[in-house]
């Protein structure tokens, strides 16, 4: 049978065409305002109105970005795609990779930190300038690193792989800066590995996220507890009625889990979800009555200023070491280094907290990050 080019199509067959075509083109908007959004780690937000963007394009870029990644089309779509390539073993997981025993790594942490020897002058009069601003305020100081997944466990590095040398002192660089500029630093590194090598069978690390398991969460409080008592910098400090709710737990999906962008309920969903445990801490008045701890909490002597990692269980785990309130205002996740530091000494300086030590987390792989001409 030969068709012409050029022969109209079938009524019916033409207006079926055309439905068709309408459907597909629709189906995403609808969704997407129909339907639940998606929110993960890699769903921007969407954008402010400004008149300038709009007419520069800027707004509309900004907004397809948003919309694409919240729409649970673009989640199904991808992840029977990624599925796919998952069950012929050829799915390329980006930014994650995959080690001994399923344990992902993000890939950056795997290589040497081009920019850490490049911001060191940088980083040494910023540091130099926080100590001195704390001082001024009548404020301690105490860094607290914490190190990467792959520093706490090479073992579990892809076969054959090694890291740079630069990235194996890294960490132990950094805590030497720290201490340089007169910062009280607490080494979590040699503890992490104290700890394993005393427990091997305790996780300390989420297999398929970056960050800590609440053991480890739960160790580091407890050591950066009993170094604040060792150099007495609570003993003024009053302690807070506190209770501390046993550990929950519920699957979840880690960052690095959503970086290999498999389904979480598809055909491999089981094997990308971790198990994610969390505690709550609780704090009692006069009253006998009770309320959860705030993330502002302005009669707190003690600040947490940081990064993801003390978002992810690390204050209520210190408030319960500690027996005392802490203000976790300064915590920004993905906010770098210096962010949530920053943040904290500027409530400080306007009167807005009343604080007398500053717990400062810091991620290992920000460090080495582009964080220090922001």
């Amino acid at each position: 049978m030969i068709i012409d080019p050029y022969d109209p199509l079938p009524r019916p067959r033409a207006i079926l065409l055309i439905v068709g075509f309408c459907v597909a083109i629709a189906i995403g908007p609808v969704c997407w305002f129909a339907g639940a959004r998606v929110h993960t780690r890699a769903t921007p937000p969407a954008p402010a109105w400004e008149t300038r963007a709009v007419l520069d394009g800027d707004y509309t870029k900004a907004l397809e970005k948003h919309i694409v990644e919240s729409s649970p089309v673009t989640l199904a779509l991808r992840g029977a795609y990624r599925d796919a390539w998952m069950g012929l073993g050829l799915l390329d997981t980006g930014n994650a990779v995959l080690g001994r025993g399923g344990q992902l790594f993000f890939w950056y942490t795997l290589q040497a930190p081009a920019a850490f020897a490049r911001d060191r002058a940088a980083r040494r009069a910023l540091l130099a300038g926080y100590r001195a601003r704390c001082e001024a305020l009548g404020v301690r100081l105490v860094l607290v690193p914490v190190p990467d997944t792959a520093s706490v466990l090479p073992e579990l590095l892809p076969e054959g792989f090694v890291l740079p040398e630069s990235r194996r002192r890294l960490y132990a660089d950094l805590a030497g800066e720290a201490r340089e500029a007169g910062i009280e630093t607490v080494d979590l590194l040699e503890a992490m590995r104290a700890w394993r090598r005393a427990r091997p069978e305790e996780t300390l690390y989420q297999a398929r996220d970056t960050h800590w398991t609440l053991t480890a969460c739960q160790r580091a409080a407890e050591l950066v507890a009993q170094r604040l008592t060792g150099l007495g910098w609570l003993d003024a400090i009053p302690r807070a009625s506190l209770r501390a709710q046993p550990a929950q737990e519920r699957p979840g999906l880690g960052d690095l889990a959503e970086q290999t962008g498999l389904a979480p309920d598809g055909a491999f969903g089981s094997v990308i979800r971790d198990r994610m445990r969390w505690i709550a801490v609780f704090v009692r008045d006069a009253n006998g009555g009770e309320r959860p701890l705030a993330t502002d909490e302005p009669d707190a002597a003690i600040a947490v200023a940081g990064d993801s990692f003390a978002d992810i269980g690390f204050v209520p785990a210190l408030c319960g070491h500690l027996g005392r309130l802490v203000d976790a205002s300064g915590v920004l996740p993905a906010g770098g280094p210096r962010s949530g530091l920053e943040a904290t000494l500027m409530r400080i300086e306007r009167g807005e907290l009343r604080v007398r030590v500053i717990v400062w987390e810091a991620i290992e792989r920000s460090w080495a990050e582009d964080w220090w001409h922001r």
